[in-house]
């Protein structure tokens, strides 16, 4: 998303951000353990409700560092706001309510406000400008989960000593596949891949640098490297970097902290984009990070999956 966010200032300079502290994730399990054991670990993060940061560092090739703030409060409330520098105001806005998400850049001249339904996105098989919506950042931060009501593949073995978990998806467009790369003693989620219905990847995070939290017993990554893959234009990369969070707790109150801003100018729903808009949206200057370069990944094969112990093999629906 953040591909169209650059700043036409050529100020770069920025408070550091804090490091984040805390001990590290423990050993849970001494071998890896099947799927139900597993996913008891990962779905620790049904405990979260809500998530704040006020300190993000967001890192994209060929642009100047951005300081942003981040909330998310279950399921669809979210909102990203940053820029170079408090000076320069904010260059972009992410944000999601239960109906809608949006991406309102400004970069000074002519700010524009993207949007769309949740509903109609998703039901959408083309998308020229954002492959998945701003949740996927959710995820990327690390609340992820392995629902009951989905299909779920693993765990299986990969060369690396890491593991994966496959699991289905159903959208509205058809079904998503997506590929959790875990560490198995730690049960901690280092990569998230999606998948479309057709086998396309539309978006990868990777996880590092992760902090456990004892209140929850559950890590947190506050590292994390993101590549998105539209339907044309190349790849949008960017690394976040998470100073502190605030877990289970919004700083004060704001009725209009989840509500689509205000914008006067010009505004385009992604689910009817006219092509202008979209060659504006891709931009010509960016160039994606080398390191993030995920064209070559392929899933560990599903003939080596460990059976697990209580008999499941195949598909597996959690209970």
């Amino acid at each position: 998303w953040l591909a169209v966010m650059f700043c036409c200032s050529g100020a770069s300079c920025m408070p550091r951000q804090p490091i984040a502290t805390g001990p590290l994730p423990p050993v849970v399990f001494q071998q890896t353990p099947d799927l139900e054991t597993l996913a008891g670990v990962i779905n620790r993060h049904r405990q979260l409700e809500q998530l704040q940061s006020r300190n993000v560092e967001i890192r994209m090739a060929g642009a100047p560092k951005l300081s942003a703030s981040m909330v998310w409060q279950r399921e669809r409330q979210f909102r990203m706001q940053g820029g170079v520098s408090q000076l320069f105001g904010k260059a972009f806005d992410l944000g999601s309510n239960d109906e809608q998400f949006w991406m309102l850049v400004n970069d000074m001249t002519s700010p524009v406000l993207y949007y769309a339904n949740h509903a109609d996105f998703e039901a959408q098989t083309e998308r020229q400008v954002l492959p998945v919506s701003p949740l996927f950042l959710v995820e990327a931060l690390g609340v992820v989960e392995l629902k009951p009501e989905h299909q779920h593949r693993g765990p299986i073995p990969r060369s690396d000593g890491l593991v994966e978990i496959h699991s289905t998806i159903p959208y509205a467009a058809g079904e998503y596949r997506r590929i959790l790369v875990l560490e198995p003693r730690q049960a901690t989620v280092r990569r998230v891949v999606l998948y479309d219905h057709r086998g396309r990847m539309l978006a990868y995070a990777d996880q590092q640098q992760h902090r456990f939290y004892p209140e929850l017993q559950l890590s947190l990554p506050h590292q994390v490297q993101i590549q998105l893959t539209p339907s044309s234009g190349p790849p949008l990369d960017m690394e976040l970097q998470i100073g502190l969070y605030s877990i289970n707790r919004i700083d004060g109150y704001d009725p209009e902290r989840f509500q689509l801003p205000s914008h006067q100018g010009a505004r385009f729903d992604l689910v009817h984009l006219p092509p202008m808009a979209t060659a504006r949206s891709q931009g010509g200057d960016f160039q994606p990070l080398g390191a993030a370069d995920m064209s070559g990944y392929r899933p560990a094969e599903s003939r080596t999956a460990v059976v697990p112990s209580r008999g499941f093999s195949g598909d597996v629906m959690l209970r």
